[in-house]
């Protein structure tokens, strides 16, 4: 957009609502005079080789609605990590976002305590296949619009806060991957309009609650490589399709002896060996985390290739973040 006398160059001011230059195999970084773009509202970079760290003068762009940077190169320490230095009970540092998407990048650091109170509308927040190692927020439970939380892929311990339980707005709850332990609480019932649920590759252990087959609108439910056991519940298996809405179940009910007794599961997994499941449900169409860059390095030299083509084969592992971030 532009203001001012269209005859009079040196009167007119354009005002930058979206950068939108997603999918043009760019290499470089991101400078951080970007947040002079005071009036951006949607950055989207998705798909390139961009390389080096976020930086955190993003914080001072309060009318971003959403920052897309999937699949790029980025390292280095969260752009976030300012939050819980600087917050207190009045800030809101993102009053208008309400996507973030972090996913398949090298970033590192801790998803911040009070991410929760500074981005309350959040509706979409993907950071999988990164280094992010922490718990996970309870206080991500305050953001109450939230439909998509994909954590996938990263280096997250502790269990499952309860409060993620009362996001009754959430549609996709994708955890794999990641060192959670516990147990799946009964309250995951009460996501009435979840219809994703991944926490496969974790350790979590007990019972698979009944109330997954309270969810009216579910239609995967991915469970496998963890320490549950027992009988896959009844209420479950009356929600498998033709005759109710889930169309992939997936758990170890193979090996002997079997950690999952489950006569509707449509993939069984052992601890050493899981069928090639259908795609990921971590929202980047990607199998694994991402590989090591060349060198061990993502800042200077040469970036890293584009993650491979949806539908590709990853390792699964743990890979070490890049040396020095």
């Amino acid at each position: 957009e532009s203001s001012g006398d269209d005859n009079d160059n040196e009167n007119t001011k354009y005002i930058f609502r979206q950068l939108a230059l997603a999918n043009n195999r760019m290499k470089g970084t991101l400078v951080r005079e970007l947040h002079l773009l005071s009036d951006l509202q949607s950055l989207n970079l998705v798909g390139n080789i961009l390389s080096g760290t976020i930086p955190s003068t993003v914080l001072l762009m309060k009318e971003l609605e959403e920052v897309l940077l999937m699949n790029n190169a980025f390292s280095g320490m969260n752009p976030f990590f300012l939050i819980d230095s600087t917050f207190n009970t009045t800030s809101v540092f993102f009053p208008k976002l309400t996507k973030i998407g972090l996913g398949t990048n090298f970033i590192t650091g801790q998803i911040p305590s009070g991410i929760g109170h500074a981005m309350p509308n959040m509706e979409e927040f993907n950071i999988g296949q990164n280094f992010f190692a922490s718990t996970v927020p309870s206080e991500l439970g305050l953001m109450t619009n939230l439909r998509d939380l994909t954590l996938s892929r990263n280096d997250l311990d502790g269990t499952i806060p309860e409060e993620l339980f009362g996001l009754t707005n959430l549609k996709r709850l994708v955890l794999e991957d990641n060192d959670l332990s516990g147990t799946l609480s009964a309250n995951i019932g009460r996501l009435k309009n979840l219809t994703t649920l991944d926490v496969g590759r974790c350790k979590l252990s007990g019972q698979i609650p009944s109330e997954l087959g309270d969810l009216p609108s579910i239609r995967r439910i991915l469970l496998h490589r963890n320490q549950f056991n027992g009988v896959m519940p009844t209420e479950v298996c009356d929600d498998v399709s033709p005759n109710g809405t889930l169309r992939h179940l997936q758990a170890d009910c193979a090996g002997k002896p079997a950690l999952v007794t489950c006569s509707c599961c449509h993939v069984c997994c052992s601890p050493n060996k899981c069928p090639r499941p259908p795609p990921p449900s971590g929202g980047s169409g990607k199998g694994g985390k991402p590989p090591p860059p060349p060198g061990g390095q993502v800042p200077g030299g040469s970036p890293p290739p584009l993650p491979p083509p949806p539908g590709s084969s990853g390792t699964g592992s743990n890979p070490q973040p890049p040396p020095g971030s």
